[in-house]
């Protein structure tokens, strides 16, 4: 009877390499890591994903968080600015090289812009040249030179929401990204 459940325990152990060993084979046969589905790292979904598909949502990526959060939640996470500012209807948080715009009035997160030389946003790292931007999120909504702010731009729209990148000119390097809800001026006055 022991050496019949030694024959079925050697069995198993052998089916479970084999399975192992398929499964490792499959994965990398996708360009996967030799992981199991419960380990597979979670940003592999998102990088497959198209990069501003998170924009329509409010969510800005790399920043903890999304348009439409209170003024007391950023306070609460990210302490108190080192520098409070006011434009055109709204309050200005700056921690470090992000500013952090609240609508006056509804006290609720409106746009973000990074400064961060470096810093990645949808896939694309401030400082980049605008044909390189295009190269990874593809053509813009629509691409012009401000002339009131003397600065080249790149504007994608998702939803209620735009995103632009900000240069000297349409061949130099990206000084800023500006994430807006587009249609905050609405709320003010409510």
């Amino acid at each position: 009877m022991s050496s019949m459940r030694l024959k079925i325990n050697i069995i198993l152990l052998v089916s479970m390499l084999v399975i192992t060993g398929v499964y490792s084979i499959g994965c990398k046969m996708k360009g996967q890591e030799n992981t199991f589905p419960e380990e597979i790292n979670q940003n592999s979904y998102e990088e497959q994903k198209e990069p501003l598909s998170i924009l329509e949502e409010g969510v800005v990526d790399g920043i903890i968080f999304r348009l439409g959060t209170e003024k007391k939640d950023v306070i609460s996470k990210l302490g108190e600015p080192d520098n409070i500012g006011k434009t055109d209807g709204s309050e200005v948080f700056r921690y470090k090289d992000t500013y952090y715009y609240f609508d006056i009035n509804r006290k609720i997160l409106i746009g973000i812009k990074i400064l961060q030389l470096g810093k990645e946003v949808y896939g694309v790292k401030v400082g980049m040249k605008p044909e390189e931007i295009k190269q990874v999120l593809g053509k813009p909504t629509n691409e012009y030179y401000n002339v009131h702010d003397e600065k080249w731009e790149l504007l994608y729209k998702r939803g209620k929401n735009e995103l632009y990148f900000v240069s000297k000119d349409k061949n130099s390097s990206t000084n800023y990204v500006t994430v807006l809800k587009k249609d905050w001026i609405s709320w003010q006055g409510e």
